[in-house]
């Protein structure tokens, strides 16, 4: 699996990645962007917010917010347990096949296994996930509540800047 391979080279890799954290964001940034639709999920974070947004700025959303989250998890990724084993439990199929719950258990040397849904879409010839819902808590759904709030006061905008310069977590 994806999850495998990832957890396999981070392991194989965190001495230089330790030491180079531009191969680290560079590793992450290309193994997100074959896995994740960043612009279907940044519509869906946006919800009737991004409605009336161009399709510029919502892919400047997309960008800005991915590459927020992939900054603010590189780094921790580096602390992961070597020992993790991720399992895929179930695959179901939603909305007439359109959308597949792959549903994983990642198992840890120390803790209780932790559940790791994933759902994805079919991106042209891919499928590609748009959200990751660890312990029944949704990306898109949390992201969503908190942009929600932000932009009743702020501009879509004024939102990707933060995000891009950091200082909206």
């Amino acid at each position: 699996s994806d999850s495998q391979r990832v957890i396999r080279t981070l392991s194989e890799r965190r001495a230089e990645f330790a030491t180079d954290p531009a191969a680290l964001h560079a590793y992450v940034r290309s193994e997100f962007t074959q896995i994740f639709d960043r612009v279907y999920t940044a519509r869906l974070v946006l919800g009737h917010n991004g409605r009336s947004a161009s399709d510029a700025d919502i892919r400047a959303f997309a960008d800005a917010l991915a590459n927020n989250l992939m900054m603010r998890y590189a780094n921790s990724l580096l602390k992961i347990d070597p020992g993790l084993n991720v399992k895929v439990t179930s695959e179901t199929p939603l909305r007439n096949g359109t959308i597949i719950k792959v549903a994983s258990l990642i198992d840890r040397r120390i803790g209780s296994p932790v559940d790791v849904d994933y759902l994805f879409h079919r991106n042209g010839d891919r499928w590609q996930a748009f959200d990751v819902i660890v312990e029944g808590i949704s990306l898109v759904q949390t992201f969503r509540t908190q942009f929600d709030a932000e932009l009743r006061t702020t501009s879509l905008t004024k939102i990707t800047e933060d995000l891009r310069n950091g200082t909206m977590q």
